[in-house]
């Protein structure tokens, strides 16, 4: 498993965005834990899109590919 902040995403739209590459099932189990707010769709350069939703309180952003 991979340690918080990790994983760059390298967005055509904001350059670098650090996070926790994970799937749709950690962030359900992630949801009933902690407060997560949208930060936003990004889309890389390799043209992916990616979802990254923030975690405050643990200071993770979630990264999902979509």
């Amino acid at each position: 498993m991979m340690k918080p902040n990790d994983f760059c995403l390298n967005t055509e739209e904001t350059g670098c965005v650090w996070g926790q590459l994970v799937n749709w099932e950690c962030v359900k189990l992630a949801k009933k834990l902690y407060k997560l707010e949208l930060l936003g769709v990004y889309t890389e350069y390799n043209g992916k899109k990616y979802v990254v939703l923030r975690a405050d309180k643990q200071g993770i952003n979630y990264i999902i590919e979509i």
